[in-house]
């Protein structure tokens, strides 16, 4: 299925760019810059999962170069090649009562490092350049991937000292929220996922002319068709949220 998909979306490329050799008075091809920022994280479906998880959102960033292909009148190729960033926070509190009441919070902040290709079509329903669409998909191979993780212990509730509390009798005290006893650290966490990512993004935004140049700003959500794990029981799928501004020459 991966393997398809990235074979169609470089046939898509190909097809392209052959409709779109430049003519004389026709439009060209024009190179240009995007960064972004993102709001993601991965989904996490375990089966049989004995704990309730839910990853939260991660910001994160992105940053490459940018083609725009004319394939028409109102229609472009947005291709390009470029970093992009997907990561998740996860914090599980496990409570045990033997022999003692005790907990233990467990926390960890993965992201993922992608090289992308997207192979966008982009529409401008309007006859003036300026608002657009766009939809397609996007390929992206794994460069790196980290984990920070911590675990903390959480003491349990006191009481003090019967006369302490005066004539009203003892009162609840409290020991500090959480006492870190171990920091587990940072470390490579390439080895459990798999190397390529598919996705599908659409998006709109709005393209500003400027001295034969143009500026370029949109959102655009991302949504991840692979499974990245490598397990047998956790299905893990990208999905993310950017803010998009752009530069063409």
């Amino acid at each position: 299925m991966r393997h398809r998909l990235l074979t169609s979306a470089a046939l898509a490329a190909l097809a392209a760019l052959t409709l779109a050799r430049p003519v004389t008075a026709g439009p060209r091809c024009s190179a240009g810059i995007q960064f972004g920022l993102n709001e993601n994280r991965a989904t996490y479906d375990w089966t049989d999962a004995p704990l309730d998880i839910h990853p939260a959102l991660t910001a994160a960033w992105s940053a490459g170069a940018t083609l725009d292909v004319p394939i028409g009148r109102r229609f472009s190729l947005a291709t390009g090649l470029r970093y992009i960033e997907y990561g998740d926070r996860m914090e599980v509190t496990i409570t045990s009562t033997a022999p003692s009441p005790q907990s233990v919070r467990f926390k960890s902040h993965t992201t993922w490092r992608y090289v992308a290709v997207p192979v966008l079509v982009r529409f401008r329903p309007l006859a003036s350049r300026g608002w657009f669409v766009e939809a397609g998909p996007e390929a992206g191979y794994l460069a790196g991937a980290g984990q920070s993780t911590s675990i903390d212990e959480i003491p349990p509730l006191t009481l003090a000292h019967p006369g302490a509390a005066g004539p009203q009798g003892a009162r609840a005290r409290v020991r500090p929220a959480a006492a870190i006893f171990e920091q587990v650290g940072t470390f490579d966490a390439i080895r459990p996922y798999r190397r390529w990512n598919v996705s599908v993004a659409g998006g709109t935004g709005w393209e500003l002319p400027w001295r034969g140049h143009t500026a370029l700003v949109g959102a655009r959500y991302t949504h991840g068709l692979a499974d990245i794990a490598k397990s047998s029981v956790l299905v893990r799928r990208t999905r993310g949220m950017e803010l998009l501004a752009g530069w063409r020459w």
